[in-house]
């Protein structure tokens, strides 16, 4: 549901909006935990513990790095498409328009590289006109993509906890 909350975000969007997503999110994350944690220690013997303590903590920070990488390819693949669109609106052949934004993208990336020198990427991307919009489409991209991954995730969970029940 917060995934589907966020899809529908717009660079105006109101923070209150924003703020009852992600509330949702941390409730659904703080709910799911518990079984999961349960499944988790129920599943392996009492002297193992430890390596299901382990695999816990494992979980949750592949979780957070998938979920980050998943959300900028989105957002950089969303993105790269809409100024390649816009500029191939404008005139530009297709190859013209994505070699225009490759070496854009290398300029800022050297430009913003070092984590103690400023402008930072953010600082050199929000002066382009239209970046906002693209970076906003690129989010919704990727939050409708999770939503449909987690709707997945959730009936292949569904179906394969309701044949273990059968089987015991």
């Amino acid at each position: 549901v917060s995934l589907l909350v966020l899809w529908t975000l717009e660079t105006d969007t109101d923070y209150l909006l924003i703020g009852l997503a992600l509330a949702i999110l941390g409730t659904g994350a703080s709910i799911a935990n518990v079984p999961r944690t349960d499944l988790l220690f129920r599943s392996v013997r009492r002297d193992r513990a430890g390596v299901a303590a382990g695999l816990n903590g494992s979980s949750f920070l592949l979780g957070g790095a998938l979920g980050n990488v998943a959300v900028t390819a989105m957002i950089a693949t969303s993105s790269t498409a809409t100024w390649q669109a816009q500029l191939v609106d404008g005139g530009m052949q297709t190859d013209q328009a994505a070699s225009v934004i490759q070496g854009a993208q290398r300029a800022v990336f050297l430009a913003t590289a070092h984590p103690y020198n400023e402008p930072s990427y953010l600082d050199v991307a929000s002066q382009v006109p239209g970046w906002d919009v693209a970076f906003t489409a690129g989010f919704t991209d990727a939050m409708l993509v999770l939503a449909a991954v987690t709707g997945f995730a959730v009936v292949v969970a569904y179906v394969g906890l309701r044949e273990r029940r059968a089987r015991t």
